[in-house]
C-alpha cells in the first residue's frame, strides 16, 4: 500500500507539473492573444499590428540573449508574403544595464498571420520577456464612419468589462484609457491600474481609424 500511496503521489505530482508548464506555454501571450481574438471576432479591417516586448537586465546577459535571439531571426524561414517584420536592438538604461527590444509588426492580418505569429514566439528564445519583461500589443483598423464612436466605446467598455480611468476628447481625436481584467499586465497610476487604451480618431474620407492596445499604446495614433 506504501509503494501504491507513493506511485500514486508521483503521478499526480507530475500531472501537477506537466499542467503547470503547460499553462505557463499557453499563457505567456495570453494579452496577445485576448486583443488579437477581439479584432479577429469583431472583423475589424486591421491594416496595421504591432507586439513590442521590452526587457532590462545586465549588460553582459542582455547582449548575451541578443546574440542568440539574432542568431535566430538570421535563420529563420522566409514568411510567406513578407507578412510581418522583425526588430531587435538595445536601449542604455544605466552604466551597466540595457534594455533589448524586441518588435514584430505587420501591415496584414488574418488568422492565418495569428496562427504564425504565435508559432514564431514558440520559436524564439522570448521565455524572458515573458517571466521579466514588459509585452505591449496593438491593432489599428478602418472602420466605416457610420459607426458612431460612442457606440463603439461602449461596446468596447461591455466587452472586456472596462472600467474608464481617463480620456481624451479633441475635434477629430478621442483617446480613452481604462482597467479590465481580461489583460493580465497593467500599468500603475497611483492608485489605480491601467492596461487598455483606445483611440479613435475621425479621418476626413468618411472612415474612424480605431488604435487598440495594451497595456498601453506604443505607436503613433
Amino acid at each position: 500500500m506504501r509503494f501504491l500511496f507513493v506511485l500514486l503521489s508521483v503521478v499526480l505530482l507530475s500531472q501537477v507539473i506537466i499542467y503547470q508548464s503547460s499553462n505557463q506555454a499557453t499563457t505567456t501571450t495570453s494579452d496577445y492573444e485576448v486583443l488579437a481574438d477581439y479584432v479577429i471576432e469583431q472583423d475589424w479591417d486591421v491594416h496595421s499590428f504591432n507586439v513590442t516586448m521590452k526587457l532590462n537586465g545586465e549588460k553582459s546577459e542582455v547582449l548575451s540573449l541578443k546574440k542568440v535571439l539574432n542568431n535566430e531571426i538570421k535563420d529563420k524561414h522566409p514568411h510567406k508574403g513578407g507578412v510581418y517584420d522583425e526588430t531587435l536592438y538595445t536601449v542604455e538604461v544605466s552604466h551597466n544595464t540595457l534594455q533589448l527590444v524586441y518588435r514584430m509588426s505587420g501591415e496584414q492580418w488574418s488568422e492565418d498571420i495569428y496562427a504564425e505569429t504565435l508559432d514564431r514566439f514558440d520559436e524564439l528564445s522570448l521565455n524572458q520577456f515573458f517571466e521579466n519583461g514588459k509585452v505591449y500589443s496593438c491593432f489599428q483598423s478602418n472602420l466605416s464612419g457610420i459607426i458612431d464612436s460612442n457606440l463603439l466605446l461602449n461596446d468596447i467598455k461591455e466587452d472586456f468589462q472596462l472600467e474608464l480611468k481617463n480620456n481624451l476628447i479633441e475635434e477629430q481625436l478621442s483617446v480613452f484609457s481604462g482597467y479590465t481584467n481580461q489583460i493580465k499586465e497593467y500599468v500603475p497610476l497611483e492608485d489605480e491600474k491601467m492596461n487598455v487604451q483606445l483611440a479613435i480618431r475621425e479621418e476626413d474620407h468618411g472612415k474612424n481609424t480605431i488604435t487598440i492596445g495594451t497595456p498601453i499604446l506604443l505607436i503613433e495614433y
